[in-house]
């Protein structure tokens, strides 16, 4: 069991923020906040969905 103020290796910092990476954080220092984003893969985190196919109906006479 791990205590509270154990810090493991795999903790994420403010390098591995998306944001950080592209230099579009405008926060000073180097502690997580909230909208802290993985940068490992921002195309899938952050692509527009693709809309869904249509389906068409008969039209009721």
């Amino acid at each position: 069991m791990t205590s509270p103020g154990d810090c493991g290796a795999d903790m994420p910092t403010c390098d591995d923020c998306y944001f950080r990476r592209e230099l579009l954080c405008a926060l000073a220092g180097n502690t997580l906040c909230p909208t802290f984003r993985a940068a490992e893969q921002p195309q899938t985190l952050y692509a527009v969905p693709a809309e869904p196919e249509r389906e068409r109906r008969p039209v009721a006479a």
